[in-house]
């Protein structure tokens, strides 16, 4: 009987130990950078918040980064910067970082490259 009993307290522990707890707390920034020859050049930056989206416009040539937070487990940050309709093309390098409970950024969702394109996408759901 004790055997039995102890075999499923370690179960039990087994089952719930990998498990989220509804006090913890993730927080996701949003990183963008971009480089074009000329200044003056615009992104559209679409970011997923907890209850919408957020629209912005920004400054090529410029390092931007927002967080937002806290979110829940499940959470999928999504990111979208292009180019503002004028027909442009840049160095677009993209990042999802994401903190739980208070520690350190770590990048979930990366894309950056030389080449030159009109937009770039990203996303992320949380599942740690």
């Amino acid at each position: 009987m004790n055997r039995t009993i102890a075999f499923l307290v370690v179960l039990a522990s087994l089952v719930t130990g990998g498990c989220q707890t509804e006090t913890d707390e993730y927080f996701v920034k949003y990183s963008i950078n971009s480089d074009h020859y000329q200044i003056g050049h615009k992104l559209n930056l679409t970011l997923n918040d907890v209850d919408n989206e957020l629209n912005l416009i920004i400054d090529v040539n410029e390092l931007v980064e927002t967080t937002i937070g806290p979110v829940p487990y499940g959470f999928t940050a999504s990111m979208l910067a292009e180019d503002d309709g004028g027909g442009d093309t840049y160095e677009l390098y993209a990042e999802i970082l994401v903190s739980k409970n208070g520690g350190p950024f770590t990048t979930k969702a990366i894309d950056g490259s030389e080449d030159d394109r009109s937009s770039v996408s990203l996303d992320y759901t949380i599942d740690f």
